[in-house]
């Protein structure tokens, strides 16, 4: 499933609101697996119906094998990193790379 066309402002996670490009945002910023991401953003920690969703922009995000290091193969719309004038919900200051998950 591509869900590269979605806006950055679409809803993704309705447990915690958190937006499309919120996760594209994480995903920039170093999440690379799934477990990051969900501690970073918080989506698909509640109920796990955006789970699928979230691992697919989570995918179309990181670099793929023969890219140059484009993620995807190519460029998401928009930055994610501030939606309406304020920080993207669920975005906090909790680092994805080198994570440490206990």
């Amino acid at each position: 499933m591509a869900v590269g066309p979605l806006p950055d402002e679409t809803v993704i996670c309705h447990c915690h609101n958190v937006p499309a490009g919120t996760l594209r945002s994480a995903v920039r910023s170093g999440c690379t697996d799934p477990t990051a991401l969900r501690h970073r953003t918080r989506a698909g920690s509640g109920c796990g119906s955006c789970a699928e969703t979230v691992a697919t922009l989570l995918d179309e995000g990181l670099p793929t094998p023969g890219s140059g290091g484009v993620p995807g193969g190519g460029e998401s719309p928009g930055s994610g990193e501030v939606l309406d004038g304020r920080e993207s919900p669920g975005s906090g200051n909790r680092p994805c790379a080198n994570t440490v998950h206990r």
